[in-house]
């Protein structure tokens, strides 16, 4: 298990402890032990999180593009909408 792993359920465990603890002190459940449940989940879920598998790119691996072959068409050549048989929308 991963350190941070550890260090999460450590912490969720620590704080559901305390809430059973400040419930059984007291005898009713108060604003404090219901933080304490409430934030319990946090530190679990940072623990049960998958681990970041970003792989890094070496520059030598990356492609280049080549641009040759490609054809750029001005605005001009571009059809008419309504003679392609397209209608204007009305809004």
């Amino acid at each position: 298990m991963s350190r941070r792993k550890n260090v999460g359920l450590a912490i969720s465990v620590a704080l559901i402890l305390l809430s059973i603890i400040r419930f059984s002190t007291e005898g009713f459940l108060t604003t404090e032990v219901w933080a304490y449940l409430l934030v319990s989940p946090l530190p679990m879920a940072m623990a049960l999180a998958p681990d970041s598998n970003l792989k890094q790119y070496d520059s030598r691996e990356v492609e280049t593009w080549e641009e040759n072959g490609l054809e750029v068409s001005d605005a001009s050549e571009v059809p008419d909408p309504i003679e392609s048989g397209f209608d204007i929308p009305v809004l």
